[in-house]
């Protein structure tokens, strides 16, 4: 499989809360093996990370960066060929002030 493959492999048995099993030779895993197996914040989505709420801030896990602040319509992205993006849609804090 690609790289890309291999990601959206990992992906989906994250979403599925699916227990993570190393299938390969530890001794002899490749950088970018490694780079997918570790990713902590994909790793989360798999230990239960929940969400709900009006307003999101949204994260590329794959690529472990902030994509988009305050969403509260709609996000899309494109996904190329035998690829997969992950995101986490987080709620936002909202501070309201009394009204004295």
């Amino acid at each position: 499989m690609t790289y890309q493959e291999y990601q959206a492999h990992f992906s989906i048995w994250a979403l599925m809360k699916a227990p993570l099993l190393i299938g390969c030779d530890v001794r002899n895993m490749d950088r970018k093996t490694l780079e997918i197996l570790s990713n902590r914040e994909v790793i989360a989505v798999n230990q239960g990370m929940g969400w709900s709420s009006i307003c999101m801030s949204v994260r590329d896990l794959w690529r472990n960066e902030n994509v988009l602040k305050d969403v509260s319509a709609s996000f899309a992205t494109r996904v190329d060929a035998h690829n997969c993006e992950l995101f986490i849609f987080t709620p936002q804090t909202v501070v309201q002030q009394a009204i004295a």
